[in-house]
């Protein structure tokens, strides 16, 4: 399913939607080996090798904590364990 790099590079946990805008724009972005400078381009990142600075970007899988401990809240919230490091905001 294709989808636009910003949203690609976004749930790697590379950066925000609007900080990943900037990154494409600077021409940093590659998708299967060509330089990609036009905001809205889409790609298949399970097909296509998405490249940043020459990494390639890979998606991270999200993991999520539901607690059901009626004495701190109610109802349960479901939050993400950890944020990923590498990501700028």
């Amino acid at each position: 399913m294709q989808v636009r790099l910003q949203k690609i590079l976004a749930h790697a946990g590379i950066s925000s939607r609007r900080a990943a805008e900037k990154l494409i724009q600077a021409g940093r972005v590659r998708v299967d080996g060509k330089v990609v400078v036009e905001l809205g381009t889409r790609a298949d990142p399970r097909v296509e090798r998405v490249e940043l600075d020459g990494k390639r970007i890979v998606a991270e899988s999200h993991v999520y904590v539901l607690s059901t401990n009626h004495g701190q809240s109610w109802p349960p919230l479901t939050i993400p364990k950890v944020d990923p490091p590498s990501r700028t905001s």
